[in-house]
């Protein structure tokens, strides 16, 4: 599965921490009852540390163009949409 299509469905999306449950409670991107993930909790969902890497790479690079050093720093921007989110994941196929 890819990041984008972990990312689609309302609600499985979320800001300020890596993952979390059906509660709203933070736990591991990986771990069984994660049910929303921020950018990066649904890198490592999706993929492998080397993929991972890559696809953060490719995400810094376009970000750095819109004045943001970090993913987080823009997935935690308090305008930020799930749907910009996805966005940006289909737009480089992560």
């Amino acid at each position: 599965m890819k990041a984008h299509e972990l990312l689609s469905p309302e609600g499985a999306w979320t800001q300020g921490v890596m993952a979390s449950d059906q509660d709203g409670l933070v736990c591991w991107a990986l771990a069984p009852q994660a049910r929303s993930w921020c950018l990066l909790g649904a890198l490592h969902r999706c993929y492998n540390d080397t993929d991972y890497g890559y696809a953060v790479d490719d995400i810094e690079s376009i970000l750095r163009l819109q004045g943001y050093d970090y993913p987080e720093a823009w997935n935690d921007a308090p305008e930020r949409t799930q749907a910009e989110v996805v966005a940006l994941l289909k737009e480089l196929d992560i």
